[in-house]
């Protein structure tokens, strides 16, 4: 019960990084765009083209073995896919009529992705 306990432990903590920086990046390219867009989206094609596996075991060599180091490596790495995939909702979302409204009365763009694209957002995740 506590190797359960501990393996759950890793697997969540190293999923909720992976998923608060794939999001956070992703709405930086969608908001943003321009150099910083460019910049993220090559940071995701240099993480997507790197072996997980001969990367974890060489930080793991160079690093030692512990199971802090374990949730960073995890964390860090898987973040792309949402990242991707949140810029391209956010993108579609920025679109639509909600957000181009909230824009043009002057809501703030923090307020904006916030209140109405992020749910727009999970809401499509869902379906993908």
């Amino acid at each position: 019960m506590i190797a359960i306990r501990t393996s759950v432990a890793i697997a969540l903590t190293g999923s909720m990084i992976s998923a608060l920086l794939g999001v956070g990046l992703g709405f930086a390219t969608s908001h943003f765009g321009g150099l910083v867009e460019r910049t993220i989206l090559m940071l995701i094609d240099l993480q997507a083209s790197m072996p997980f596996m001969l990367f974890a075991l060489a930080l793991f060599a160079a690093l030692g073995n512990s199971p802090v180091l374990l949730v960073i490596v995890l964390g860090f790495f898987g973040w792309e896919r949402t990242a991707r995939i949140t810029r391209g909702l956010a993108l579609s979302a920025m679109s639509e009529g909600y957000a181009q409204f909230a824009w043009q009365i002057g809501a703030h763009p923090f307020r904006i992705n916030t209140r109405h694209i992020l749910p727009d957002i999970v809401a499509r995740w869902r379906s993908v």
